[in-house]
Order: C-alpha cells, then sequence, then structure tokens
C-alpha cells in the first residue's frame, strides 16, 4: 500500500490499492471544499476495509497540515453522507460568521454539519465520521479525540441512527493504525490506538423508557398540574442533609412554578415547552441546582446542569452527585425521559477538571434521572424509579483535557478549549 501525498501538506493526493502482486488500482483524491473527491469512484470499492483506514487516515493528516489555526490543537473530519457523497473540514480557533462561508465556525464536526445541510439539506445524514485531531507536535503519541459535547448533540441529530465514528490519534498519517473495537469509553483508547465505535455510544440512553410504574407516576402527576389540583410542598431550600425525598420535592416544587408562571391565561398553548432542573452536591456537602425553559422565547438559556455547575464553581470543590427531572407533557404522554445533553455534561466534566490540586479529584460522578411525580414519593419508592449512572456511563467521550490526556488540548494543552 503507498499513499502518496499523504501527510506532506497537500490537498490532494494518489491512493495505491495492491490487489495482487500482478494488479494494483489508483485512486486519486482532492478537496474542492467542503467536498472530499475521488475518482475513479468506483475503485472506492475495491477498498478493504483496512486499506480504507489507511487511505481516511492520511487524507486527514494531509488535510492538517495544509491549513492553519491559530491554536495548537489542530482537527480535521471527513463525513461519508448516506446519498454517497463525502464532505471534510476543520477546526478554527474563534467562532464567527463569514457572509461567504455562512457555515465556518469553531469546531471541525460544526463545519461539516452546517457545509453538509448548506450544500444539500437538513434530510441527508452523516454514515460514518472519521476525524483527527490533537497537538501539532503529535505523531501518533497521544490519544485520539472526540466531538466535543455540543458537536455529539449536534453530531446525533445530523447523522443516521447507526452511525459510525472513527477517530484518529493525530499523526503525520503514515504511522500504523492500531484499531481498538472495545473501549468503551475515551479513559480506555490507549496512546496511538485508532478508536472505532458507533454515534449511539457516544450519545448512549439519551432518551430512556420509563417503566409501566414510572409512566403511571408522572401521567399522575401531569394530570394533576394541568387540573391545577397538584398541591406542591412547603420545601423552600436545600439543606446539606438534605435527603433524595427532600432533593426530589424541591425541583418539583421548581418546575411546576416555573411553568405555571409561564401558562398563559385562557386557553391556548403553552409559551414553555419543557422545564428542567439540575441539583449537584460537592464534596462537602452543599447542594446547588439550576434550571432551564425550553419555548419560543427561551431557547437560549444555559442547560441546568451548566446552570448548577457554576453555581457551585465558586467554593472550587468537586461535583459528586447530580440529580435531574424535567417536566414536558409531551414527553410524558410519550412515557419517556431524556439524560443530559452531551454540551451539559461537558461543561460539569470540565468542572470537575478545574479542581485545585489541594482538592481530592472525584474519579465519577453520580448521575440520578428522577421520573417526574408529584413531590410526594416515599425514599424506597423514589429509588426504585429513578434511573442512575456514572458520568462515564452516559457521556463515553468525556472531556479531551482530562487526566492522562494533558499535553494534547483541552485543559492541559493551554487554552481550555475542547478543540
Amino acid at each position: 500500500m503507498d499513499l502518496a501525498h499523504a501527510g506532506n501538506g497537500h490537498r490532494k493526493g494518489t491512493y495505491v490499492i495492491v490487489a495482487s502482486r500482478e494488479k494494483q488500482y489508483e485512486l486519486a483524491w482532492r478537496v474542492e471544499w467542503p467536498r472530499l473527491i475521488f475518482e475513479p469512484t468506483e475503485h472506492l470499492t475495491k477498498l478493504s476495509e483496512q486499506d480504507r483506514l489507511q487511505l481516511f487516515n492520511g487524507i486527514l493528516a494531509s488535510y492538517r497540515k495544509s491549513f492553519e489555526v491559530e491554536e495548537a490543537f489542530k482537527v480535521s473530519a471527513i463525513a461519508l453522507t448516506d446519498d454517497g457523497d463525502y464532505f471534510i473540514a476543520h477546526n478554527l480557533r474563534a467562532e464567527y460568521d463569514s457572509p461567504v462561508n455562512p457555515f465556518r465556525r469553531a469546531c471541525a464536526e460544526d463545519n461539516l454539519i452546517r457545509a453538509i445541510h448548506h450544500t444539500k439539506g437538513e434530510k441527508v445524514k452523516i454514515e460514518t465520521l472519521y476525524m483527527m485531531g490533537g497537538r501539532t507536535e503529535a505523531n501518533g503519541d497521544a490519544p485520539p479525540c472526540l466531538p466535543c459535547g455540543m458537536c455529539t448533540d449536534a453530531l446525533c441529530k445530523a447523522s443516521r441512527r447507526d452511525a459510525q465514528v472513527v477517530t484518529f490519534p493525530a499523526s503525520d498519517g503514515t504511522v500504523p493504525i492500531k484499531l481498538n473495537l472495545d473501549a468503551h469509553s475515551l479513559s480506555d483508547v490507549k496512546a496511538g490506538e485508532t478508536w472505532q465505535t458507533h454515534m449511539p455510544h457516544l450519545n448512549i440512553d439519551y432518551e430512556l423508557t420509563l417503566s409501566a410504574a414510572g409512566r403511571d407516576v408522572s401521567k399522575r402527576a401531569l394530570q394533576s398540574v394541568e387540573s391545577g389540583k397538584l398541591k406542591l410542598t412547603k420545601a423552600n431550600g436545600l439543606e446539606e442533609d438534605a435527603s433524595v425525598t427532600d432533593i426530589n420535592a424541591f425541583m418539583v416544587k421548581k418546575l411546576v412554578s416555573a411553568y405555571r408562571a409561564r401558562k398563559p391565561t385562557g386557553s391556548g398553548l403553552h409559551n414553555v415547552e419543557k422545564v428542567r432542573c439540575a441539583v449537584v452536591r460537592t464534596a462537602d456537602g452543599a447542594l446547588h441546582y439550576g434550571m432551564d425553559m425550553i419555548g419560543p422565547d427561551e431557547r437560549s438559556m444555559p442547560f441546568a446542569e451548566q446552570t448548577a455547575a457554576v453555581r457551585s464553581d465558586e467554593l472550587m470543590k468537586p461535583i459528586t452527585e447530580m440529580w435531574v427531572m424535567e417536566f414536558d407533557p409531551y414527553d410524558i404522554a410519550r412515557g419517556v425521559l431524556h439524560t443530559s445533553p452531551k454540551w451539559a455534561l461537558e461543561t460539569v466534566y470540565k468542572r470537575k477538571m478545574k479542581e485545585s490540586e489541594a482538592q481530592p479529584v472525584v474519579d465519577s460522578i453520580k448521575i440520578h434521572y428522577i421520573p417526574f411525580n408529584s413531590g410526594k414519593i416515599q425514599e424506597q419508592r423514589l429509588n426504585e424509579l429513578m434511573r442512575n449512572y456514572d458520568m462515564e456511563d452516559i457521556f463515553t467521550s468525556q472531556y479531551k483535557g482530562n487526566k492522562g490526556y494533558r499535553g494534547y488540548g483541552g485543559n492541559g494543552g493551554g487554552d481550555g478549549r475542547v478543540h
């Protein structure tokens, strides 16, 4: 196998496919941004899976060298769409809008999505995502990176449900590929390994199906809210010794109060579609909460998890546990509950990494998702209804600046950015 011109900073090259000792094919590629063009296209079908990985590894490495960004962490990404086209993009330092290229943003993945939507519309979905990112001086000696939380959320909407994700460690494109198919999270991927996974794994259990008991509890509580018969508890605040029932009652009160405050008088649609509340506990036992609302006039609010994390930031104490509840009449009727957006979890993860050296490092954060209820459920029953996770269970890509990755971007990269 030979990948001519790859890894030398060019935007075109030729890949030699060796079929046998007597027979070989040449596959030419070039970048006509935002598209990646192959000629002849039929030679793509002659690639083995290993050849395909080697090809995209070389193209990504070459493309990374062909552009300049005002930072040391460079990311390039290729998307294969479900109609057979290839798109390519890279990251920039700061977000900005360009009148010429309105889809040029900070992250390579965001650039890809915007380019695809701008060119083909939102009905076309990503089938496979290939990416390479890391420090400019890295050459296969660092772990690979994954999309940030915001891009993970966006990619899940822009991709097929079974979309594949392949992330290569930053290199010059000539480093042998060591494929890891078994890693659960980025922490399980060693330096120099290529991780192949799929989009649902990066967005694990985003929509939870409630048990029959959970659906019944939520629907009864919704009926009480809509009829005005639900009487809120007298819980006014969050004390350090608050039990899970106290936290549950507090969140129900906050959600219902916020929903009622934004419900218009008379008939008609509510001007808020969903209300969410998150409570975090820090290592010193203190509790902090945050809320967010989604509606026609309130789509730019920070997520509840982000607000709660920021409120706990002043004391610089590690977050050890988090509870989340949402009030969404549509989802309650469907019997589902959403976990946290990955952008929100990334904020909490960054918050964990900001712990000072004097503070003990928390290896994981416990997250509990509670179905909406009346706020009067006993602890044993509440524990049966809750869905419990470790942070790494539902945020497998984690944060690129976590321990073991320092020096290759994110917090350890010097500028605190993810890409």
